[in-house]
């Protein structure tokens, strides 16, 4: 049905207000991964015109600024559970927390690109707050772990501010090719592209390269395309610190770009700079910038406001010398017929980088280079090339400062309007290390905006906010308008500033006066609150990579019938055992011990299969189930003792004592040291151990108590659940993932329970199967394991954007859940080439409570055959991903 019928009825249009605007009910989306929070929507208050209303924040008075790069207006700010709620003349409505703005810039809070951060700074993350930072993106230039599911988990220790992460080429490329300068065989090829593709599916914002250092230095530019092109359908970005940064950096974003075209990417060259030898080539490398985006391919940059990098020392030694890690590289420094080759060669790249060896400061020894090589050592002065050598010898590759810049280039990138800001840094306590960590944002405010008018003040908080998030894909955060996310900087425009110096880099920023992370103030009047705020953002793949939606007018329609995405239809067995049958005090029959013997026996009072206390890991799997090589579910009721780790329970078991190998799920009591309160999935794979996932638990996870656990496996993705023997098995998966090593796809092996421990007691009352498909039976008495499956949904939804103005309406009727929901108002409308997205506010049918609602419609999605998908989440844990059928959609810009 076409929105433009006459035919169509008709009803008041909302528009996004900014005078006067209901307010919204409870929620908190995690980009990605629809992460809502615990509160249930709440009853709105508020009238038509906004009067009545008691919300958690209101921001008063004060200059917005909404992140899009338009012209700054006075006004009020809501905020409600995590949510902006509305934007204008908000003086009838009160609050628990008011804060006087006048005077003062609110804007969305930044997000940095490109973060360093050190894991122990992020649960505080004073040196980013002070900054107006409320977003930062883990594992850039190729770096980080290729667990990201176990980066991501850093949440379950508390986050003073969100983090996301890339997946790193290097730490892929390395991983499986090393430091050798060699080409990957077609093999290693496509167990690479496994690990990209698992990083992504895990919540990885795009692909980060590092070609100019070593583990990926060796990796030539058709076989890094091989690499990444895996990650076209995903259409997310590639940020690149790029191989060249100084007389072959033309040359080097040339290389990026084009790995971008040929890989479907977003190119982004990260923190580009320009060096002694090639100063004012910056007028050439933003001229590259321009032609690839004239020819429609969209490319951008980021940018650190500083004309001095840092890094480790060995970025002035010569590539083919690194080539094998530093084994292989001390040894070439002892060679006596290449020392003095290195040394001219370090020499080289000093003059072409930073000019002279008094522009490198070694943090390890306190000197500059030209210091040190004048007088470290008995037999000086020696070569700046000598004196680098011995130093690597000496502390290693430790971290430097090198001055290489020149003001002019610096600020012509800076000027360019598809270059963001990023500080190459991120959450830090250091007392050692570059200023950038503690002071990128507030320098580009202070020096660059207000003293040397280099930028307007929308364009540099549009750098810092919406030009991340889309380059990102991220769909709620970056802007101030009703339904996004509530992460907001409120900082004074006359006296923000940074104070860290390359001297004294631990100094912290001032003029920032209040940071709101998910609704939550974690900065208050210039005071941390210590609020632990910051969650882990996970990417899906219908957040797009995309140039920013502009102020240019858009309508957009899609009506029609939603049918559910296809599913494989389940044709395995199920298998049930309640240990009825066995002796008391007789291993059960039809199990089978693996790795070490243990001790297994029926026990009764209830009849139960118990796992005595024995040492080592052991496992014991289900004979009549046999070896699994596809789909499976298993559940299980459980209690334990005498260990912190409860229980394991396992699929793919398979292996020996020392190799073991096996995919599971295991539970870590609210006592545990380091992981208390925890539900984790591990393996084991020839004897090695990772956590892949983890969550803490809602509930205590005690010793003597029953649970119930399930583990399923569908593809390559790993999930789990737990919950007390007297709740209802809850809807949400706690932990899923899809493990980085594609083993999971070729193991065959066993299913049952396991442990690793010594003391462990553990009891199993009920255990039971689904293969192919088909779910775990559960309990005799219990609900059925899933929610009623929904067969069709109706939904009808217009909407269009005129300069600051939404208007719209949505209409859902989901017949076999007995949803009927109808927004109220429109927040942020979003669109790209045959895709959109918007968030807002609307009511269940016959509820008071307003709930939010972020909705992407994707017209031809190649993740679905090229088929349109409409991806809804309402509040109150309503998820809804359909395919189109019948219908329309329009998109229109």
């Amino acid at each position: 049905m076409c929105d433009e019928s006459e035919d169509t009825p008709r009803r008041p249009i909302e528009r996004r207000r900014f005078l006067a605007l209901p307010l919204a009910g409870a929620v908190v989306t995690a980009v990605g991964g629809h992460a809502w929070a615990d509160r249930s929507a709440r009853p709105s208050t508020a009238d038509v015109d906004g009067t009545g209303s008691h919300i958690d924040i209101v921001v008063r008075g004060g200059m917005v600024v909404d992140g899009t790069g338009q012209d700054r207006v006075v006004a009020d700010i809501g905020v409600d559970n995590g949510f902006i709620t509305g934007i204008g003349d908000l003086s009838a409505v009160s609050a628990s927390v008011e804060i006087d703005a006048r005077g003062l810039v609110v804007a969305p809070g930044f997000i940095d690109l490109h973060s360093h951060a050190a894991d122990g700074a992020l649960p505080i993350a004073e040196s980013s707050l002070r900054q107006g930072v409320t977003t930062e993106i883990l594992h850039p230039d190729g770096g980080g772990i290729l667990r990201i599911a176990e980066r991501l988990s850093l949440e379950e220790q508390g986050l003073g501010i969100n983090i996301g992460a890339y997946i790193g080429f290097n730490a892929v490329w390395g991983q499986t090719v090393g430091t050798e300068d060699r080409r990957a065989t077609p093999e290693e090829i496509e167990r690479m592209r496994w690990n990209v593709l698992s990083g992504l599916k895990n919540g990885a914002w795009g692909v980060s390269l590092g070609l100019e250092y070593s583990r990926a230095y060796f990796a030539q530019t058709d076989q890094v395309v091989d690499v990444v092109e895996v990650a076209r359908d995903w259409r997310t970005n590639t940020g690149s610190h790029i191989r060249n940064e100084h007389s072959g950096v033309v040359d080097a974003v040339s290389e990026h770009f084009t790995i971008g075209e040929n890989a479907g990417l977003l190119p982004v060259v990260t923190h580009h700079k320009i060096m002694n030898c090639c100063w004012g080539r910056s007028s050439t490398t933003l001229a590259i910038l321009d032609d690839f985006n004239e020819r429609g391919v969209y490319t951008a940059m980021d940018q650190y406001p500083y004309l001095a990098a840092s890094t480790g020392l060995t970025w002035i030694a010569p590539r083919w010398v690194l080539e094998g890690g530093r084994s292989a590289y001390l040894q070439r420094f002892a060679d006596p017929q290449l020392r003095p080759q290195i040394e001219n060669e370090i020499h080289e790249l000093v003059e072409s980088k930073v000019g002279e060896a008094g522009n490198v400061y070694i943090h390890s020894i306190g000197q500059t280079l030209a210091q040190a090589a004048a007088g470290a050592w008995d037999d000086s002065p020696v070569s700046a090339g000598e004196a680098a050598m011995r130093i690597i010898e000496d502390h290693g590759n430790t971290a430097s400062i090198f001055h290489f810049g020149h003001e002019d280039d610096l600020r012509r990138i800076m000027r360019h309007p598809l270059v963001a800001i990023a500080s190459d840094g991120g959450a830090s306590t250091s007392s050692s290390t570059h200023p950038r960590r503690y002071g990128t944002f507030p320098r580009v405010l202070g020096r660059y905006v207000r003293d040397a008018g280099v930028l307007s003040l929308e364009d540099a908080v549009r750098k810092m906010t919406y030009l991340p998030a889309t380059i990102l894909g991220m769909v709620d955060r970056g802007v101030i308008a009703p339904g996004m996310v509530a992460d907001l900087a409120i900082f004074n425009p006359d006296t923000v500033i940074d104070r860290a110096t390359f001297e004294q880099p631990r100094q912290y920023a001032e003029g920032v006066e209040h940071v709101i992370v998910n609704g939550r103030l974690a900065l208050h009047d210039g005071v941390l609150t210590g609020a632990r705020s910051g969650r882990a953002l996970r990417r899906e793949h219908n957040m797009i990579s995309r140039p920013e939606t502009g102020e240019a007018s858009a309508r957009v329609a899609v009506n029609g019938r939603l049918l559910p995405m296809e599913t494989p239809d389940a044709d395995g067995e199920t298998f049930v055992a309640d240990f009825t049958g066995g002796e008391v005090g007789q291993p059960p029959a039809g199990w089978t011990r693996h790795w070490r013997d243990g001790s297994w026996t029926i026990a009764d009072d209830p009849r139960r299969l118990r796992m005595g206390s024995t040492s080592g890991r052991r496992a014991l799997t289900w004979d009549d189930v046999g070896d699994v090589d596809g789909d499976v579910e298993m559940f299980g009721r459980v209690r334990a003792r005498g260990h912190s780790t409860l229980f394991h329970l396992g699929i793919l078991t398979s292996g020996e004592a020392s190799s073991e190998t096996s995919y599971f799920i295991r539970a870590r009591v609210q006592e545990h040291d380091s992981t208390p309160n925890q539900l984790q999935v591990g393996r084991y794979l020839d004897g090695g151990y990772y956590t892949l996932d983890s969550a803490t638990m809602p509930f205590p996870v005690q010793h003597d108590a029953w649970y119930r656990v399930v583990l399923r496996r569908a593809g390559n993705m790993l999930r789990g659940k737990m919950w007390p023997d007297s709740a209802d098995e809850p809807l949400d998966w706690q932990v899923q993932v899809a493990p980085f090593d594609p083993e999971i796809m070729t193991l065959t092996g066993g299913v049952g329970p396991s442990h690793c421990c010594s003391g462990a007691v553990t009891d199993w009352s009920y255990l039971s199967v689904g293969t192919g498909g088909k779910r775990a039976p559960r309990m005799p008495g219990d609900a059925p394991a899933d929610p009623e499956v929904w067969r069709h949904a109706q939904l009808a939804f217009s909407a269009s954007r005129h300069g600051r103005d939404s208007d719209g309406r949505l209409v859902l009727n989901v017949p076999d859940r007995g949803i009927s929901f109808r927004s109220t108002a429109i927040g942020m409308l979003q669109t790209a080439d045959g895709w959109f997205s918007l968030t807002g506010r609307g009511n269940l049918a016959d509820e008071p409570a307003e709930r939010a609602f972020v909705m992407t419609v994707d017209q031809h999605d190649p993740m679905a055959d090229g088929q349109t998908v409409v991806a809804i989440t309402i509040e109150g844990g309503h998820v809804l991903r359909g395919r189109l059928s019948g219908g329309t959609v329009r998109i229109r810009r």
